[in-house]
């Protein structure tokens, strides 16, 4: 159902919890290049079982000219929050190589479909940067949803 109240109001559609703290890493530091563990997601803890989400990841950068940093993301899932599988090893998104220069920000987008997941999940954040020693980022996360079964009432 489509009205004009829902077509001007995403917040009504879609939620957002915190999914990854502050997280720093330095090239050749044990971080670099090493899966990080985000904070657990209980998806009973929303109003409403969302079925697809978008981990916005927010990258504060400092590298060299011409260096990269790669980002990847993927997602686990679990039934009693002990218990955790692989759910979605690549999600889509933007492409995760990104060049920048000496200072920048940025935001990186990782699209997961939630309808098959189950009640817990949980993502985990790389970030490989190109050379060693000087370069950093730091990062943070948030996993938004939509897609809810229950629209709200307008």
């Amino acid at each position: 159902m489509n009205t004009p109240a829902l077509m001007k109001n995403i917040g009504a559609l879609v939620r957002g919890r915190f999914a990854f703290a502050n997280l720093a890493v330095v090239a050749g530091a044990a971080a670099d290049g090493v899966a990080q563990t985000g904070v657990t997601i209980d998806r009973e803890d929303f109003t409403s079982l969302f079925l697809s989400g978008t981990l916005m990841v927010n990258a504060d950068v400092t590298i060299a000219t011409a260096n990269t940093v790669t980002l990847r993301a993927r997602f686990e899932d679990s039934a009693d929050d002990s218990a955790w599988l692989a759910y979605q090893a690549e999600p889509k998104g933007d492409p995760a190589d990104v060049v920048m220069s000496v200072t920048d920000t940025y935001v990186q987008e990782f699209h997961i479909n939630l309808a098959g997941a189950r009640r817990y999940v949980r993502c985990l954040l790389t970030a490989t940067l190109s050379e060693a020693d000087t370069d950093d980022v730091n990062l943070a996360a948030t996993l938004v949803v939509g897609g809810s079964a229950e629209v709200p009432m307008t």
